[in-house]
């Protein structure tokens, strides 16, 4: 079997296993209450990207790779798009994952496009969404490569609104909720803001 073979099905029985499986910390849902259900509908799409050889600054150095995921949320009209990166090792840190798709989100934004990472060497004892890796171990290949998720702001934002009114966040430690939503609102102004200004300025 392939790398890709072999880290799609690794992905699809980690949402099987992970992100679909009822929780009690979430009383009662899913780590991912819709991910079923795009499934079902097709809607997700997974891409394994090798960062090349000769890239020495991580992802940060690597914008192309974005370029497929973007096209599948807005041609595809799929709900989530994943980046799956076997050679991890080149994203040089999960602080650096993380701080390039946080400056990919301030310049997608306006195109309602919203990235979150995942890197191998994120560990449930740093306490990042603990309950996650709850049955990590099910899926024993899934640290040996980097995701990245692309999806649209709106959706995601619509979403969390939803999910805290209907009690999925009331378990979760404050530190964490705002790790998670305070990055999504700070794109959502910046889409806002763009396309204020669109709107505002002078036509022809």
């Amino acid at each position: 079997m392939s790398i890709e073979s072999k880290i799609m099905k690794d992905i699809r029985s980690w949402s099987l296993g992970v992100l679909e499986e009822p929780s009690e910390f979430l009383n009662g849902f899913p780590p991912c209450p819709y991910a079923k259900a795009a499934w079902k509908q097709k809607k997700v799409s997974i891409e394994v990207f090798h960062i090349p050889a000769d890239v020495d600054g991580g992802l940060i150095e690597c914008p192309e790779i974005f370029d497929n995921g973007i096209k599948s949320i807005i041609e595809d009209d799929k709900d989530v798009h994943i980046i799956a990166i076997p050679n991890w090792q080149a994203l040089v840190s999960s602080e650096d994952m993380d701080r390039a798709c946080m400056e990919a989100n301030k310049v997608l934004a306006p195109s309602d496009i919203y990235l979150m990472s995942f890197h191998p060497d994120d560990q449930p004892e740093s306490d990042h969404f603990e309950f996650l890796y709850k049955t990590y171990e099910e899926v024993p290949d899934l640290d040996h490569y980097g995701m990245i998720f692309i999806q649209r702001l709106s959706l995601l934002m619509a979403a969390s609104e939803d999910l805290l009114k209907r009690g999925y966040y009331d378990n979760w430690k404050v530190k964490d909720y705002n790790s998670l939503i305070e990055p999504r609102y700070l794109s959502w102004h910046i889409s806002e803001r763009a396309a204020a200004n669109e709107k505002e300025a002078p036509r022809d």
